[in-house]
């Protein structure tokens, strides 16, 4: 009698969290329901406005096809597309709802990173098929990045507010651009296209979606602020002291050394600063110091001639040379008031 086998185990998905799920603060819970609000009227229009230009650019390949075999992957991919798009929006936006609802977590983009990762250590058509998607998401990622860091700073400023954390990394943003194309890549998965078609999907998302990004994560930003949350944070340039010693060589156009306060230099780096702080004083304690220079100068100058006119003189009442200028009391009174 064979013995009993034991029971399969049957994996159960979990389903993306929800902001309602989560414990949020009423405020905060607020937030990112607002957020979210925001985010799907203006994704909706980006990926609505994807889907149909990945449909021409496969009719056109379709067409221009120099092989039989190619023309029918290409319209393939296109049934495959008008079949399964009315899906594509509604995963996405469940996705960004999830990201959004998970900003408390602190291993979410490890554990995300993690699955996406091969899990054997031999690469096979799968793991070169992820490779290249990763590499083609990750380079869109990083344009839309550079090109929207300082607001993207900010933001991490404030959502790092909303989560009770330090300030967010870009990456880990849930609007970030990384964090959108993590989840297009999921999105995208029920379409049920091959690899270049799919890259074909990431490369028409950054047209349009992220070639607008900048507005978009501005706007974020605005709606935070409005609410309270960091309305004063701002992006000021760091000043550093250097030593005076130091030779200073301004470049060809650059501002020369009256422009600036003397012994400071301005440092790329940059740090966020309450507005008007510190740099209102400096520009003010330039300005102080070059007119009292000039007030000094011209008392010694004053000064000087009334002593020589005096050794001339030695007490005599005679009239100064013509050539000489002498200071009247009521002159040096007035310049010494003004000092």
């Amino acid at each position: 009698m064979s013995a009993p086998t034991a029971p399969a185990r049957v994996s159960v998905e979990q389903p993306p969290p929800t902001l309602a799920s989560r414990p949020f603060p009423p405020r905060v819970r607020r937030l990112l329901e607002g957020i979210l609000e925001y985010a799907t009227d203006e994704l909706e229009r980006g990926l609505t406005a994807t889907l149909n230009d990945v449909e021409q650019q496969l009719f056109k390949l379709a067409e221009q096809a120099r092989s039989n075999e190619v023309q029918q992957a290409c319209f393939e991919s296109l049934r495959a597309v008008k079949r399964s798009r009315s899906d594509f929006t509604p995963r996405y936006m469940i996705g960004l709802e999830s990201a959004l609802a998970g900003i408390k977590d602190e291993a979410g983009t490890a554990a995300l990173r993690a699955s996406q990762a091969s899990p054997t250590g031999e690469l096979g058509l799968v793991e070169e098929r992820e490779l290249e998607e990763n590499a083609v998401l990750y380079s869109i990622a990083s344009r839309a990045e550079v090109r929207s860091s300082l607001p993207l700073y900010l933001l991490g400023q404030r959502f790092g507010v909303l989560a009770g954390a330090p300030a967010l990394e870009p990456e880990n943003l849930p609007v970030g651009p990384q964090s959108l194309c993590r989840i297009l890549k999921r999105a995208t998965d029920c379409l049920e296209l091959p690899t270049e078609s799919r890259l074909l999907v990431f490369r028409q998302f950054e047209r349009h979606v992220l070639a607008v990004y900048s507005e978009f994560v501005d706007a974020i930003n605005r709606f935070l602020a409005d609410e309270g949350v960091l309305p004063t944070l701002s992006y000021v340039p760091m000043r550093v002291r250097r030593n005076d010693s130091e030779p200073r060589k301004p470049k060809s156009g650059a501002p020369t050394a009256s422009a600036r306060p003397a012994g400071e230099v301005r440092q790329s780096a940059a740090t966020t600063r309450w507005p008007g702080e510190a740099v209102a004083r400096d520009l003010s304690r330039t300005e102080g110091d070059k007119q009292h220079e000039e007030m000094f100068s011209i008392l010694r100058q004053l000064l000087a001639g009334r002593r020589e006119l005096a050794g001339k003189l030695s007490g005599n009442t005679a009239q100064a040379p013509a050539a000489m200028y002498v200071a009247s009391p009521g002159e040096v009174e007035s310049v010494l008031g003004v000092l």
